[in-house]
C-alpha cells in the first residue's frame, strides 16, 4: 500500500476547558500546541495526527475556552503540515454517536482533515471514538500497516491503578494483530502491549498531567515516527506535574522542583497547624512552587502503626534546608530552626 506519511507526529487528549474552564490550564495547552508544531518543523515531520479530546466539557464548552481552543486550531492549520484530527469521546454531545461534535469550525480549516468515521488514507487507518453500532470489521480485517485512533481497549490502564475491563461485543487489541503498529489516545499514561503476531498497540500519553491522578508520572509530550522506523517520545520540558513524598525527602533536595511543581507532603515529621503553615508559606515563596499541600495527618505503615524513622539523616536534612533558608534574617529563625533541630521524630 502507499504509505500516506514520512514522518508523523502526533499528540492527544489535551482537554481545552478542564477544570472548570481554567485559564490557566487553557493557556498551558496553547503553549504546548505551540511547542508542538515548533518540533515538528525542526524534525521534517510530514504529517501530524491528533488522536482526539481536543475539548474537554462535553456538553457545553465556556465562551473563553472556546477562543483559545480556535486558536489552537488556526495554529494547526496554518503550520503548514497537513493535520488529520480524530474525534474523540470528549469531543461528542451525543454519547452513542458522532452527529454532533464541539468543533465545527474545522470544517473550514483547509490544512485540517476531520476525522469523524474510520478512514483509511494509503497504509494509514484512522479512526474516531467508536460508537455502539459501528462496524468493527472496517478496523479489525484492515490491511493497513499503521493505525491511529481513539480506542478503548481492555487491559490498558485507565489511571495508574485500574485497567479498562473486557466486555462483550468492545474492540480488542488482538482483533488488530495484522496491523504492525496501532496508536491511540484516551488514556492518560503512556504505554505500549505487543501482540503475539508481532503488533505494537501504543497509548501515546497526554501532552502533561493534569492533577494528581497523574502523580509521579512525567511521561508526557508527544510521538514521531518516521515510516518503518520506530516510535520515538518527546516529552515537553515545560510540562506541569504532581508528585507526592515524605516531607524529609522533598526537604533533603528541594532545588529540583519549580514553578511547574504541584506537590503533596506525607508529613512525617511532628508539626502543629501553625507550623505547617508557616512552612508552606516559607517554600512557596522560595521555591515559586505552583501548588504545595502538607497532609496533616501522621503517616501510617500499612498495619496501621506510626511510621518510625530510625534514621537521623532525615532530620538533618530538614535541619539544614530550614538554617539555609532562614539565614536571610528571617524574624522566625529562631523558632523555625528550633522546631526542626529539635524536632520529636514520630
Amino acid at each position: 500500500m502507499t504509505p500516506l506519511f514520512k514522518k508523523a507526529a502526533s499528540f492527544s487528549d489535551i482537554h481545552f476547558g478542564e477544570d472548570g474552564d481554567s485559564k490557566h490550564h487553557n493557556e498551558l495547552c496553547l503553549t504546548f500546541v505551540k511547542w508542538f508544531i515548533k518540533q515538528c518543523k525542526l524534525n521534517g515531520v510530514s504529517h501530524i495526527f491528533f488522536m482526539g479530546d481536543w475539548h474537554h466539557a462535553r456538553s457545553k464548552v465556556g465562551s473563553e475556552t472556546l477562543k483559545y481552543s480556535y486558536e489552537g486550531t488556526k495554529l494547526l492549520n496554518d503550520c503548514g503540515i497537513p493535520v488529520y484530527f480524530m474525534i474523540g469521546n470528549h469531543d461528542l454531545f451525543y454519547r452513542d454517536n458522532r452527529s454532533v461534535h464541539s468543533l465545527p469550525w474545522l470544517a473550514s480549516m483547509s490544512n485540517i482533515t476531520v476525522v469523524d468515521n474510520p478512514t483509511l488514507v494509503g497504509d494509514t487507518l484512522m479512526v474516531p471514538w467508536i460508537c455502539p453500532g459501528d462496524d468493527l470489521s472496517v478496523i479489525a480485517q484492515s490491511k493497513a500497516k499503521y493505525a491511529f485512533g481513539h480506542f478503548e481497549l481492555p487491559g490498558f490502564l485507565m489511571n495508574e491503578r485500574y485497567a479498562f475491563p473486557d466486555k462483550e461485543g468492545i474492540l480488542k487489541s488482538e482483533d488488530m494483530k495484522s496491523l504492525e503498529y496501532v496508536f491511540s489516545g484516551h488514556f492518560h499514561a503512556r504505554q505500549k502491549r505487543v501482540l503475539k503476531s508481532g503488533c505494537e498497540i501504543h497509548y501515546i500519553g497526554n501532552p502533561f498531567p493534569h492533577n494528581f491522578n497523574d502523580v509521579n508520572d512525567r511521561d508526557r509530550g508527544m510521538m514521531m515516527l518516521e515510516h518503518g522506523s520506530t516510535p520515538e517520545y518527546v516529552n515537553w520540558p515545560a510540562a506541569p506535574y504532581y508528585e507526592k513524598l515524605k516531607l524529609s525527602d522533598f526537604l533533603a533536595n528541594p532545588e529540583k522542583f519549580d514553578s511547574n511543581s504541584h506537590i503533596k507532603l506525607i508529613q512525617d515529621v511532628e508539626l502543629t497547624p501553625t507550623e505547617r503553615d508557616e512552612l508552606k508559606e516559607m517554600v512557596l515563596s522560595e521555591y515559586g512552587i505552583s501548588h504545595i499541600n502538607i497532609e496533616p495527618d501522621k503517616a501510617k505503615a500499612p498495619d496501621g502503626s506510626d511510621i518510625v524513622i530510625e534514621d537521623d539523616a532525615d532530620i538533618e536534612n530538614i535541619s539544614k534546608f530550614v538554617v539555609n533558608w532562614l539565614s536571610k534574617n528571617d524574624d522566625r529563625a529562631t523558632r523555625m530552626i528550633q522546631l526542626f533541630t529539635e524536632a520529636e521524630v514520630l
